[in-house]
């Protein structure tokens, strides 16, 4: 005799149900992790302030006769810049709960898009592919 529970959890409801779960447990670790993480700290020193010039010296920015990459450093010196120092103070803090969050960021995307897959490859099947 099959048991009554295992005749109403099929195979899609029991991913349904395991997939609430596992957003459950993301949830609640997301939640440990918010709770956890460490307050920015401010510096105004260090590597974090020097800007990235592929190898070249600062002196290259600051030269007045920039000749064929004029808009090369143009960019560099204006959008550039700002956008630069907009991610330095964002994702250069040197705390690996920065890195935690951006691979998690990513990770949860990528579920996202796997979960709605799923769910769709459930409600209309193989043949709507």
């Amino acid at each position: 005799m099959v048991d009554p529970i295992v005749e109403v959890v099929n195979s899609q409801v029991g991913v349904l149900i395991l997939t609430g779960v596992m957003v459950l447990v993301a949830g609640i670790v997301a939640a440990l992790f918010e709770l956890t993480k460490p307050k920015p700290e401010e510096s105004s020193e260090g590597e974090k302030l020097n800007p990235y010039l592929a190898g070249e010296p600062e002196s290259v920015v600051t030269r007045v006769d920039a000749p064929i990459d004029a808009l090369y450093w143009g960019f560099a010196k204006g959008w550039g810049k700002k956008l630069y120092n907009y991610l330095r103070e964002v994702m250069h803090s040197g705390n690996l709960n920065d890195w935690c969050s951006y691979m998690a960021l990513w990770m949860g995307i990528g579920s996202i898009i796997a979960l709605v897959g799923i769910v769709a490859y459930l409600i209309w099947g193989w043949s709507a592919w």
